[in-house]
């Protein structure tokens, strides 16, 4: 069967950008602007305040690891009563991937996720804008465990550092939404409860697996064991919208997706997204996205880039 998560970020072609860390004593506060989809924010020892650009400062105590979805900016801080300087200002960008203040009473590491083309929207739709795992989050033993190889990577840099952080990063994001799905504190019904869910992740295993098929209501309750009406209402309640209209929106995805790469005619796009026709398959994506997929295709290219503003 098909690992959800997995095809989920494969898709959205979500890659790390610069990891970075901290070490900080006495009396410290630095503002960082957020332009990467998704930001971490991880307390490798003693303990700091976070204040996420419109919310209340949050303490973090050693071990507490954040995740900021579209944040446009936050301080991190010894006082949330300081005033901040630009955190850009601390890092030397050409000679390592530590700041120091003063001492190490504080270490953290910081670092951002971005995307590739758009839309964005399925797995931030997922996630509320701040997540944390605790110190005591026993579902977060793997995270922490790949923040700490992260930590020694960024603190003893060596050759192939930029390529290590990076992956570990991508490890950690990956133990984040694991531990994140199962946790069971969603604030509203999404896929990544579905995921928690053995029946209902079955069915969006089948889906993510083979989207083209000809899935009905009747034969995804059929391939889960569960009967038509009790599938129809489980389904809703966890994912937070009917199975068939999920498919539809994962098969639109997809497309995007293929569209960003301008390679592939029409016609196959369409067809792997489940619809017998161009023209079908034209009037799904302008439903959906309100403009058609060959003027998407013109509008959004595959482009790397450099994000520089993710301290921690």
């Amino acid at each position: 069967m098909t690992d959800v998560l997995s095809d989920v970020l494969n898709h959205l072609n979500l890659r790390s950008v610069r990891c970075t860390r901290l070490e900080a004593a006495g009396g410290w506060s630095l503002r960082f602007s957020l332009r990467t989809t998704l930001k971490f924010v991880a307390v490798m020892k003693g303990n700091a305040w976070l204040i996420p650009d419109g919310q209340d400062a949050v303490q973090l105590f050693e071990g507490d690891t954040f995740f900021l979805a579209n944040a446009a900016g936050y301080v991190v801080t010894s006082d949330p009563t300081l005033t901040p300087i630009d955190g850009l200002q601390a890092f030397d960008w050409d000679t390592g991937e530590t700041a120091c203040f003063g001492g190490d009473d504080t270490i953290m590491l910081g670092g951002g996720f971005d995307v590739r083309g758009d839309p964005i929207d399925f797995l931030l739709k997922a996630m509320p804008s701040v997540i944390r795992f605790s110190a005591q989050d026993h579902s977060a033993t793997a995270l922490r465990l790949s923040l700490s190889l992260l930590n020694n990577e960024l603190e003893n840099p060596k050759i192939g550092c930029d390529a290590a952080s990076k992956g570990l990063a991508d490890v950690m994001l990956v133990h984040a939404l694991r531990a994140y799905a199962f946790r069971g504190d969603h604030p509203a019904p999404t896929w990544l409860n579905g995921l928690a869910h053995p029946k209902i992740r079955r069915a969006l295993e089948g889906m993510h697996g083979n989207p083209e098929y000809g899935w009905t209501v009747d034969n995804l309750a059929r391939a889960v064991g569960m009967s038509r009406s009790s599938f129809a209402r489980t389904f809703t309640e966890t994912v937070g919208k009917p199975p068939l209209a999920y498919l539809t929106q994962w098969r639109l995805e997809r497309a995007c997706a293929a569209l960003r790469k301008g390679v592939e005619p029409m016609s196959n796009i369409a067809q792997a997204a489940g619809y017998g026709s161009e023209s079908a398959f034209g009037l799904a994506f302008r439903r959906q996205f309100g403009i058609s997929p060959g003027r998407y295709r013109n509008n959004h290219t595959v482009t790397d880039h450099v994000i520089a503003d993710i301290g921690p």
